[in-house]
């Protein structure tokens, strides 16, 4: 096995996972398993972000390697970014916050505490429309940069950003947390729930008017964000 396949570069903003190009996937799964194995100690509890670099991979595949990360080290991924997302460490500039008597601009300051808080809790973020018979399911939120289909579904711990139409199932806080909520430029699901609670929504339009749904108590409200 190549002793290259995988090797690890701390920055002051995270870790670098570069991934060489000419290793096929399988074996790369099995040097990152071993090199985190060896690497444990010096990882301890540490919480950061991490950066996969070099060989092209799958959504999925990304996942699989973030899960051996965590199954064999006590580091806690706070954010995971795709080289072709972003060529380096940046942070992210945010809109101020809007007076709070101003309604407009409420979309870009749920979106820019959604990616504050993806910095604590871990996020992934899927670009392109989900399909029917597609679900994305996740221990973390989960951001779309695309459509959500009939037939499609959404499953996160946490909350739940749609960039487009939500037409499908959408589920945040699906392990009981009464403090997520879902949010859509274009609020039409087939089914709505947070944490144990469901919704489901009339089938007129809601005009295209960006919404988010949270519980308030022990119900879910709907608010335009605009």
């Amino acid at each position: 096995m190549n002793d290259n396949a995988v090797i690890f570069k701390g920055t002051k903003n995270g870790i670098i996972v570069v991934l060489d190009e000419n290793t096929p996937y399988e074996e790369l799964k099995k040097a990152l398993a071993e090199k985190t194995i060896e690497a444990k100690d010096f990882f301890k509890d540490a919480k950061t972000a991490v950066k996969f670099r070099g060989a092209n991979i799958t959504d999925s595949q990304e996942q699989e390697l973030i899960d051996i990360i965590n199954k064999n080290t006590d580091l806690s991924i706070s954010f995971v970014i795709n080289e072709a997302d972003a060529p380096e460490f940046t942070k992210p500039k945010f809109a101020p916050k809007p007076p709070e008597d101003n309604e407009e601009g409420k979309l870009d300051q749920l979106i820019s505490e959604a990616l504050v808080t993806a910095k604590k809790n871990l996020t992934t973020f899927h670009k392109g429309s989900v399909r029917s018979g597609q679900a994305i399911r996740f221990p973390g939120s989960i951001v779309v940069i695309g459509d959500v289909n009939p037939g499609g579904e959404l499953i996160a711990e946490g909350n739940i950003i749609v960039l487009g139409m939500l037409k499908g199932l959408a589920h945040a806080g699906c392990s009981g947390s009464h403090e997520c909520f879902v949010a859509a430029l274009n609020m039409r699901p087939t089914q709505l729930r947070i944490a144990e609670l469901i919704a489901c929504f009339p089938e007129e339009e809601s005009g295209g008017v960006p919404q988010y749904a949270y519980i308030k108590e022990n119900q879910i409200y709907v608010e335009p964000l605009i």
